[in-house]
């Protein structure tokens, strides 16, 4: 909750100060401000004795999947708030920032963000498995009782 309050103060200041950040630190404050990452934190908060302080203590510490997830849900709807002018004048955008910064299209800046979602996507997939890529005790079991032992009628 911190991090989010002082991501949203920035973002405040640097509109206040009428300040057009580099893409890479409008980047590094957006994600906070995605809520994502608080989002995925506070939903430990319900599981109940599950959750253990080593789990809020990795949560915390920016682990690859909540990061990349991040990542997928930011970059996602800064390019549909791009296409559709969702924001207001006075706010920019992530993509506004790239293609000023980098000299180029909407569009190349769309496909640019395209590629860090799909390398975030296999990112999350290395971190969750797949259930088949790596075929551990958790699928085989499941395979088995199903298929091989399954429950009598």
């Amino acid at each position: 909750m911190i991090r989010l309050a002082q991501a949203y103060l920035l973002e405040a200041k640097w509109t206040h100060q009428n300040y057009k950040p580099t893409f890479e630190e409008f980047r590094d404050n957006a994600l906070p401000t995605s809520g994502y990452g608080m989002l995925a934190i506070t939903a430990f908060v319900g599981m109940g004795d599950v959750i253990t302080p080593e789990t809020f203590a990795w949560a915390t510490n920016d682990p690859k999947i909540i990061k990349a997830s991040t990542i997928i849900c930011r970059f996602m709807d800064d390019i549909a708030e791009h296409k559709f002018k969702h924001r207001r004048e006075d706010d920019c955008s992530a993509i506004e920032c790239y293609m000023e910064q980098y000299g180029v299209t909407a569009q190349e800046a769309y496909d640019e963000f395209n590629k860090h979602i799909e390398s975030s996507w296999k990112d999350v997939n290395e971190e969750e498995g797949d259930g088949y890529t790596h075929v551990g005790k958790a699928a085989k079991g499941g395979i088995t009782s199903l298929l091989i032992d399954p429950i009598p009628l």
